[in-house]
Protein backbone atom coordinates (compact mmCIF):
# COMPACT_ATOMS: atom_id res chain seq x y z
CA UNK A 1 0.00 0.00 0.00
CA UNK A 2 0.99 3.38 -0.99
CA UNK A 3 -0.22 6.73 0.31
CA UNK A 4 0.47 9.65 -1.88
CA UNK A 5 -0.57 13.40 -1.01
CA UNK A 6 1.17 15.27 -4.00
CA UNK A 7 -0.14 19.22 -4.84
CA UNK A 8 -1.86 19.68 -7.92
CA UNK A 9 -0.87 22.80 -10.31
CA UNK A 10 -3.78 25.09 -11.33
CA UNK A 11 -5.05 23.16 -13.95
CA UNK A 12 -5.54 20.44 -11.38
CA UNK A 13 -4.00 18.06 -13.04
CA UNK A 14 -0.48 16.46 -11.66
CA UNK A 15 2.18 13.37 -12.70
CA UNK A 16 2.99 11.12 -9.98
CA UNK A 17 6.30 8.66 -11.03
CA UNK A 18 6.62 6.08 -9.17
CA UNK A 19 8.87 2.30 -9.30
CA UNK A 20 6.94 -0.65 -8.76
CA UNK A 21 8.11 -4.18 -7.84
CA UNK A 22 9.49 -6.06 -10.53
CA UNK A 23 6.37 -9.08 -9.66
CA UNK A 24 3.48 -9.50 -11.01
CA UNK A 25 1.39 -7.33 -9.54
CA UNK A 26 -2.49 -5.46 -10.21
CA UNK A 27 -2.05 -2.28 -8.43
CA UNK A 28 -5.69 -0.20 -7.55
CA UNK A 29 -5.40 3.56 -7.74
CA UNK A 30 -7.87 5.81 -5.88
CA UNK A 31 -7.74 9.07 -5.16
CA UNK A 32 -9.25 12.65 -3.77
CA UNK A 33 -8.57 16.00 -3.73
CA UNK A 34 -10.19 19.04 -1.49
CA UNK A 35 -9.85 22.46 -2.53
CA UNK A 36 -11.43 25.74 -1.34
CA UNK A 37 -14.38 25.01 -3.40
CA UNK A 38 -15.24 21.72 -2.06
CA UNK A 39 -13.99 17.76 -2.47
CA UNK A 40 -13.65 15.64 -5.76
CA UNK A 41 -13.49 11.75 -6.03
CA UNK A 42 -11.98 10.12 -8.78
CA UNK A 43 -13.27 7.06 -10.21
CA UNK A 44 -10.96 3.79 -9.07
CA UNK A 45 -8.66 2.51 -11.82
CA UNK A 46 -6.02 -0.62 -11.69
CA UNK A 47 -2.45 -0.90 -13.26
CA UNK A 48 -1.49 -4.33 -13.99
CA UNK A 49 2.70 -4.73 -13.75
CA UNK A 50 4.93 -7.25 -15.10
CA UNK A 51 8.29 -7.72 -16.77
CA UNK A 52 8.35 -8.77 -20.35
CA UNK A 53 9.93 -12.30 -19.64
CA UNK A 54 11.17 -13.41 -16.00
CA UNK A 55 12.47 -17.04 -14.63
CA UNK A 56 11.72 -18.55 -11.53
CA UNK A 57 13.41 -21.10 -9.47
CA UNK A 58 12.14 -24.43 -8.20
CA UNK A 59 14.54 -26.48 -5.61
CA UNK A 60 14.09 -27.78 -2.20
CA UNK A 61 14.18 -25.57 1.02
CA UNK A 62 17.63 -28.24 2.40
CA UNK A 63 19.78 -30.63 1.06
CA UNK A 64 22.34 -32.83 3.05
CA UNK A 65 25.85 -32.70 1.24
CA UNK A 66 26.43 -34.74 -1.58
CA UNK A 67 22.78 -34.73 -2.01
CA UNK A 68 21.70 -34.95 -6.14
CA UNK A 69 19.11 -33.08 -6.96
CA UNK A 70 16.74 -31.34 -9.95
CA UNK A 71 17.10 -27.55 -10.14
CA UNK A 72 14.39 -25.85 -12.38
CA UNK A 73 14.09 -22.69 -13.77
CA UNK A 74 10.75 -21.71 -15.62
CA UNK A 75 10.94 -19.32 -17.97
CA UNK A 76 7.74 -16.99 -18.72
CA UNK A 77 7.24 -14.63 -21.90
CA UNK A 78 4.65 -12.02 -20.95
CA UNK A 79 5.22 -9.98 -24.77
CA UNK A 80 3.07 -10.62 -27.93
CA UNK A 81 6.03 -11.68 -29.87
CA UNK A 82 8.45 -14.33 -29.99
CA UNK A 83 11.98 -14.20 -28.41
CA UNK A 84 15.32 -16.58 -27.86
CA UNK A 85 16.09 -17.32 -24.46
CA UNK A 86 19.63 -18.37 -23.19
CA UNK A 87 19.58 -19.45 -19.88
CA UNK A 88 22.46 -20.46 -17.31
CA UNK A 89 23.10 -21.29 -14.19
CA UNK A 90 26.50 -19.14 -12.46
CA UNK A 91 29.20 -22.03 -11.44
CA UNK A 92 30.03 -22.08 -8.21
CA UNK A 93 33.00 -23.75 -5.35
CA UNK A 94 29.81 -24.66 -3.35
CA UNK A 95 28.18 -27.24 -5.75
CA UNK A 96 28.10 -29.10 -8.82
CA UNK A 97 26.13 -28.44 -11.82
CA UNK A 98 25.37 -30.73 -14.51
CA UNK A 99 23.18 -30.49 -17.74
CA UNK A 100 20.21 -32.81 -17.51
CA UNK A 101 20.50 -35.48 -20.12
CA UNK A 102 18.78 -34.39 -23.67
CA UNK A 103 18.09 -30.92 -22.35
CA UNK A 104 18.99 -27.65 -24.21
CA UNK A 105 19.43 -24.40 -22.40
CA UNK A 106 18.59 -22.10 -25.60
CA UNK A 107 15.17 -21.84 -27.01
CA UNK A 108 12.40 -20.20 -28.63
CA UNK A 109 9.81 -18.94 -26.53
CA UNK A 110 6.59 -17.11 -28.12
CA UNK A 111 4.14 -14.66 -26.54
CA UNK A 112 2.40 -16.35 -23.51
CA UNK A 113 4.61 -19.38 -23.37
CA UNK A 114 6.76 -20.85 -20.76
CA UNK A 115 9.87 -23.23 -20.76
CA UNK A 116 11.12 -25.03 -17.79
CA UNK A 117 14.90 -25.68 -17.81
CA UNK A 118 16.67 -28.13 -15.22
CA UNK A 119 20.12 -28.68 -14.37
CA UNK A 120 21.22 -31.85 -11.63
CA UNK A 121 23.08 -30.49 -9.22
CA UNK A 122 25.24 -31.99 -6.05
CA UNK A 123 25.98 -29.69 -3.08
CA UNK A 124 29.67 -30.00 -1.82
CA UNK A 125 29.29 -26.95 0.83
CA UNK A 126 27.98 -26.84 4.34
CA UNK A 127 26.20 -23.77 5.40
CA UNK A 128 23.89 -21.50 2.81
CA UNK A 129 24.24 -21.72 -0.76
CA UNK A 130 23.28 -18.83 -3.45
CA UNK A 131 22.22 -20.33 -6.58
CA UNK A 132 21.94 -17.82 -9.42
CA UNK A 133 20.01 -18.38 -12.87
CA UNK A 134 19.65 -15.39 -15.29
CA UNK A 135 17.73 -16.20 -18.32
CA UNK A 136 18.48 -14.16 -21.23
CA UNK A 137 16.23 -12.83 -24.64
CA UNK A 138 18.80 -13.01 -27.46
CA UNK A 139 19.29 -10.94 -30.80
CA UNK A 140 19.55 -13.27 -33.24
CA UNK A 141 18.27 -13.89 -36.96
CA UNK A 142 16.57 -17.49 -36.50
CA UNK A 143 13.03 -17.45 -36.59
CA UNK A 144 10.73 -18.96 -34.23
CA UNK A 145 8.71 -20.85 -36.84
CA UNK A 146 7.39 -18.44 -39.29
CA UNK A 147 8.09 -15.31 -36.63
CA UNK A 148 10.94 -12.91 -36.69
CA UNK A 149 12.23 -13.24 -33.23
CA UNK A 150 11.87 -9.83 -31.10
CA UNK A 151 14.37 -8.42 -28.25
CA UNK A 152 12.34 -6.64 -25.16
CA UNK A 153 13.38 -2.54 -25.13
CA UNK A 154 13.84 -3.22 -20.96
CA UNK A 155 14.54 -6.10 -19.38
CA UNK A 156 16.20 -8.15 -21.59
CA UNK A 157 17.80 -10.10 -18.77
CA UNK A 158 16.55 -11.42 -15.11
CA UNK A 159 18.34 -12.76 -12.91
CA UNK A 160 17.06 -14.73 -9.85
CA UNK A 161 19.41 -15.41 -7.35
CA UNK A 162 18.25 -18.16 -4.12
CA UNK A 163 19.57 -19.32 -0.78
CA UNK A 164 19.83 -23.56 -0.30
CA UNK A 165 20.70 -24.42 3.11
CA UNK A 166 23.23 -27.14 3.17
CA UNK A 167 23.12 -30.13 5.77
CA UNK A 168 25.46 -32.18 7.47
CA UNK A 169 24.88 -36.12 6.29
CA UNK A 170 24.78 -38.12 9.47
CA UNK A 171 22.52 -37.82 13.04
CA UNK A 172 22.29 -34.59 14.91
CA UNK A 173 23.91 -34.81 18.23
CA UNK A 174 23.88 -32.43 21.29
CA UNK A 175 25.85 -32.41 24.06
CA UNK A 176 24.94 -29.71 26.98
CA UNK A 177 26.86 -28.69 30.09
CA UNK A 178 25.15 -26.41 32.46
CA UNK A 179 26.65 -24.54 35.65
CA UNK A 180 25.68 -22.20 38.34
CA UNK A 181 28.32 -19.42 39.48
CA UNK A 182 27.54 -17.68 42.21
CA UNK A 183 30.11 -15.12 42.99
CA UNK A 184 30.53 -13.87 46.12
CA UNK A 185 33.57 -12.06 47.08
CA UNK A 186 35.09 -11.71 43.47
CA UNK A 187 35.44 -13.30 39.82
CA UNK A 188 34.26 -16.71 39.41
CA UNK A 189 35.82 -19.16 36.76
CA UNK A 190 34.77 -22.57 35.23
CA UNK A 191 36.30 -24.22 32.90
CA UNK A 192 34.36 -26.33 30.15
CA UNK A 193 36.45 -29.01 28.28
CA UNK A 194 34.35 -29.52 24.79
CA UNK A 195 34.80 -32.99 23.52
CA UNK A 196 33.95 -34.69 20.13
CA UNK A 197 33.04 -38.16 19.13
CA UNK A 198 35.28 -40.03 18.15
CA UNK A 199 33.57 -40.80 14.59
CA UNK A 200 31.46 -37.15 13.43
CA UNK A 201 31.18 -35.39 10.18
CA UNK A 202 33.68 -33.25 9.17
CA UNK A 203 32.75 -29.66 9.03
CA UNK A 204 29.13 -30.15 10.97
CA UNK A 205 30.83 -29.32 14.31
CA UNK A 206 29.55 -25.95 16.07
CA UNK A 207 29.34 -24.51 19.63
CA UNK A 208 26.79 -21.63 21.33
CA UNK A 209 27.29 -20.29 25.13
CA UNK A 210 24.46 -18.19 26.43
CA UNK A 211 24.32 -16.54 29.97
CA UNK A 212 21.31 -15.54 31.98
CA UNK A 213 21.73 -13.73 35.11
CA UNK A 214 18.00 -14.50 36.13
CA UNK A 215 17.36 -18.17 36.16
CA UNK A 216 13.47 -17.39 35.08
CA UNK A 217 14.89 -14.48 32.80
CA UNK A 218 14.48 -16.14 29.49
CA UNK A 219 10.31 -17.72 30.64
CA UNK A 220 9.82 -14.38 32.04
CA UNK A 221 10.41 -12.52 28.32
CA UNK A 222 7.42 -14.56 26.98
CA UNK A 223 5.23 -14.33 30.24
CA UNK A 224 1.97 -13.90 27.67
CA UNK A 225 2.58 -17.31 27.17
CA UNK A 226 2.65 -19.05 30.15
CA UNK A 227 -0.75 -16.83 31.71
CA UNK A 228 -3.26 -19.10 30.66
CA UNK A 229 -7.18 -18.47 30.62
CA UNK A 230 -8.38 -21.60 33.25
CA UNK A 231 -10.77 -24.08 31.36
CA UNK A 232 -11.77 -27.80 30.87
CA UNK A 233 -12.75 -30.36 33.55
CA UNK A 234 -11.59 -29.71 37.13
CA UNK A 235 -8.71 -31.59 36.90
CA UNK A 236 -7.33 -29.54 33.68
CA UNK A 237 -8.97 -26.34 35.02
CA UNK A 238 -6.06 -26.47 38.12
CA UNK A 239 -3.61 -27.34 35.74
CA UNK A 240 -3.97 -24.21 34.28
CA UNK A 241 -5.15 -22.53 37.35
CA UNK A 242 -1.93 -23.21 39.71
CA UNK A 243 0.49 -21.71 37.53
CA UNK A 244 -0.83 -18.20 37.64
CA UNK A 245 -0.52 -17.96 41.03
CA UNK A 246 3.45 -18.94 41.16
CA UNK A 247 4.40 -16.35 38.20
CA UNK A 248 2.08 -13.79 40.04
CA UNK A 249 4.14 -14.48 43.17
CA UNK A 250 7.51 -14.36 41.59
CA UNK A 251 7.11 -10.84 39.77
CA UNK A 252 6.15 -9.31 42.77
CA UNK A 253 9.35 -11.06 44.75
CA UNK A 254 11.31 -9.78 41.79
CA UNK A 255 9.82 -6.32 41.61
CA UNK A 256 8.97 -7.23 37.79
CA UNK A 257 4.98 -6.92 38.09
CA UNK A 258 3.17 -4.41 36.04
CA UNK A 259 -0.27 -3.51 36.78
CA UNK A 260 -1.13 -4.90 33.02
CA UNK A 261 0.36 -8.18 33.90
CA UNK A 262 -1.48 -7.94 37.21
CA UNK A 263 -4.90 -6.85 35.88
CA UNK A 264 -4.53 -10.22 33.63
CA UNK A 265 -3.36 -12.20 35.78
CA UNK A 266 -5.89 -11.44 38.70
CA UNK A 267 -8.70 -11.82 35.94
CA UNK A 268 -7.44 -15.48 34.92
CA UNK A 269 -7.46 -16.00 38.57
CA UNK A 270 -10.82 -15.16 38.96
CA UNK A 271 -12.11 -17.49 36.26
CA UNK A 272 -10.24 -20.08 36.96
CA UNK A 273 -12.02 -19.90 40.51
CA UNK A 274 -15.26 -19.65 39.25
CA UNK A 275 -14.82 -22.48 37.17
CA UNK A 276 -13.49 -24.99 39.65
CA UNK A 277 -16.56 -23.83 41.87
CA UNK A 278 -18.85 -25.80 39.15
CA UNK A 279 -17.11 -29.09 40.46
CA UNK A 280 -18.11 -28.17 44.16
CA UNK A 281 -19.45 -31.00 46.44
CA UNK A 282 -22.53 -30.95 48.78
CA UNK A 283 -19.76 -30.77 51.69
CA UNK A 284 -17.66 -28.45 50.23
CA UNK A 285 -14.88 -30.32 48.71
CA UNK A 286 -13.65 -30.09 45.44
Amino acid sequence: MLALQPKSEDSGRITVEHTVPDTITKWAASGFCTSPAGFGLAANTSLTVFQPFFVSLTLPNSVIREEVFPLKARVFNYLSKCIMVHVSLRESAQFTGQPCEGCQYRRCLCGEESETFTWVLTATTLGRVNIRVSAEALSTEELCGNEVVTVPERGQIDTVVRTLLVKPEGIEQTISHNALLCPQEGAVEKAVTLELPEVFVEGSTKASLSVLGDLMGRAMKNLDSLLQIPFGSGEQNMIRFAPNIYILRYLEITEQLTPEIKRKAITYLKSGFQRELNYQHSDGSL
